[in-house]
């Protein structure tokens, strides 16, 4: 088998992100000697059920179903360019229209808040979400490239990704630009929100119902028909003045979370390989991607599991994927 031509721009450039992936692992090294990589910010349980869970299993049905239809199309020699828009342009209308329908009938029966919904409160929070993404990615690089590079050699004939398949069939300027809005914009936003936010988010709620006691808040001074009960939130702890029995609440917000989670793993970690599981699944097709992605889904499990916040999930994620697209676009382009 003929061997490809050194290409000199893509070494450079996957020579300079594996120096950044180890000077952010030497920060992140250096941090860890004085504490967790990320400090832990504690939140109340999100409000809704498993229901909003579905999105993601969705997502994984839908992939399965349509793998060997989408496989036999990308090889047909009667794809046009037109094909390809209409292709990538469905995908991401489906993506989209499926996150938006999800996210608006969870906002409106559980009443979530900017809070439960990992958004930030205050342009400084935004501000280090995005350095907490940019670092995460950094991280990310490394491990997950490697494990792909030895996956790669010793099995080179796999299948790639469908969207990697079509720059490389089609390099028409439209297919480019629709194929970055793809990778780059929808698909962290929608996977982010499916398999971080609703299901990690619901994951979490569910092992701090099943290792953590609920709290319960009584005071019974001026009542005798019923007692008074409390909510906790991020800022503080609000009374309930009207009278009511007691009800089982979350964990208290502010206390540290246990050392331990359900199945006597180290707390929040059944759920970020729950979601990663699926996450990688979701990927099924793309040969043996999934395996390399499932690193970086810790990575993103991770984030969200000490943050509680989404966009440090989607920025990592936006510039995975866009660092992915330049070495692709340097292997087609580059001298």
């Amino acid at each position: 088998m003929p061997q490809p031509e050194p290409n000199l721009w893509l070494g450079v450039y996957v020579f300079a992100g594996a120096v950044a992936s180890f000077a952010a692992w030497t920060f992140l090294i250096q941090r860890r000697r004085h504490g967790p990589f990320l400090e832990y910010q504690p939140r109340r349980q999100v409000p809704w059920g498993p229901v909003a869970t579905l999105e993601a299993i969705l997502l994984v049905v839908l992939t399965v179903a349509t793998l060997s239809q989408s496989t036999d199309w990308m090889h047909s020699e009667f794809t046009t360019t037109v094909d390809l828009v209409q292709r990538i342009v469905f995908g991401m209308l489906q993506m989209l229209l499926l996150t938006g329908v999800f996210f608006m009938i969870v906002v409106s029966i559980s009443g979530a808040t900017l809070s439960d919904l990992g958004l930030p409160e205050y342009v400084d929070q935004l501000g280090r979400d995005i350095v907490i993404g940019a670092v995460a990615c950094l991280a990310a690089l490394v491990p997950v490239f490697s494990v792909q590079a030895v996956i790669y050699h010793m099995m080179p004939e796999q299948t790639q990704h469908p969207l990697v398949q079509m720059v490389l069939k089609d390099h028409h300027p439209v297919v480019l630009a629709l194929s970055f809005v793809a990778a780059v914009v929808v698909a962290p936003l929608c996977e982010e929100t499916a398999f971080r936010l609703f299901l990690q988010g619901w994951l979490e709620k569910w092992e701090n119902q099943a290792v953590m006691p609920p709290v319960l808040d009584i005071a019974s001074e001026d009542s005798e028909e019923g007692e008074t009960w409390r909510q906790g939130d991020k800022e503080g702890i609000e009374a309930d003045s009207s009278p009511c029995p007691p009800v089982p609440l979350s964990p208290c917000p502010d206390s540290a979370p246990p050392s331990r989670g359900v199945f006597a793993l180290p707390y929040g970690w059944v759920p970020i390989l729950i979601s990663s599981l699926l996450f990688s699944l979701a990927h099924l097709g793309h040969g043996f991607d999934p395996v390399p992605l499932f690193l970086l889904a810790i990575v993103l499990g991770y984030t969200y599991q000490r943050t509680h916040r989404i966009v440090p999930c989607i920025v990592t994620h936006m510039l995975f994927n866009l660092s992915t697209l330049i070495a692709l676009g340097l292997q087609i382009y580059a001298p």
